[in-house]
């Protein structure tokens, strides 16, 4: 099992790093990697989907406060210091 590569697809989406982490799980049960490495993969699929959901949350809230601002709809708001 030493020097093979594992194929990682694209990690863009909630959705397809959900898809590669399954995939790992089922190579660790068939006994195809080791369960060091698996552990260490699980980890880092769970570290970027929490990157990437913070992102498109980040993301989809400036959308909606571009759109109040555009609309007119705004809502005083102060944040706490």
């Amino acid at each position: 099992m030493k020097n093979k590569r594992i194929r990682i697809g694209r990690l863009d989406t909630a959705g397809g790093i959900a898809y590669e982490h399954g995939k790992i799980l089922k190579q660790l049960m068939r006994g195809l990697i080791e369960p060091a490495l698996a552990s260490r993969l699980s980890q880092m699929f769970v570290n970027q989907r929490l990157l990437v959901e913070a992102s498109d949350a980040e993301a989809r809230i400036a959308e909606l406060e571009a759109l109040l601002n555009h609309t007119g709809n705004v809502v005083p708001f102060k944040a706490k210091a």
